[in-house]
C-alpha cells in the first residue's frame, strides 16, 4: 500500500516505496512509520460502504492495484495474526481522515487470497 510519493533511485531506477506490506513469510511485516502518526479514531476493520469484494488468488487474477482519490490524509487500521512470525490473516482498513472519515478500501488477506473491496474514488489498473 502506497499513501504518499515517497520514492528513492535504485539501480538508476526510481522506485515508490510502500508504507504497509506483507507477505506469508516469517518477518515479512514491513511499516514505514515515519509516515505514520498515532490517533485516537477508531475505525471499523469492516467492508461496509465499500464495492466488493473482488477475489485474487495466486491463481486467478494474481494481483490487485487500485488507485484511489483520497483526502490530504488517510487513517489506516491494521489487525495481524502471525503463527511463528509468519503473518496469516490480516485485516486492513483505510479511510479518509476528514469529517465524513469515508471508508476508501478494506482488505481481507490471507496468504492464498484477498478479498479486496473498494469505495467509488478508486479505480483498478489490475
Amino acid at each position: 500500500m502506497t499513501t504518499v510519493k515517497k520514492t528513492r533511485t535504485q539501480n538508476g531506477v526510481v522506485v515508490t516505496l510502500t508504507q504497509v506490506s506483507l507477505s506469508a513469510r516469517k518477518n515479512s511485516l514491513r511499516i514505514d512509520t515515519s509516515v505514520c502518526t498515532r490517533v485516537k479514531h477508531q475505525i471499523p476493520l469492516n467492508p461496509k460502504g465499500l464495492s466488493g469484494p473482488v477475489t485474487v488468488t495466486p491463481h486467478h487474477q494474481g494481483i490487485d492495484n487500485e488507485q484511489c482519490g483520497t483526502a490530504a490524509r488517510v487513517l489506516v487500521r491494521l489487525r495481524l495474526t502471525s503463527t511463528a512470525n509468519t503473518p496469516t490473516h490480516a485485516l486492513l482498513a483505510v479511510r479518509n481522515d476528514n469529517a465524513k472519515r469515508r471508508p476508501i478500501a478494506f482488505y481481507n488477506w490471507s496468504p492464498d487470497k484477498v478479498n479486496v473491496y473498494t469505495g467509488n474514488s478508486c479505480t483498478s489498473s489490475s
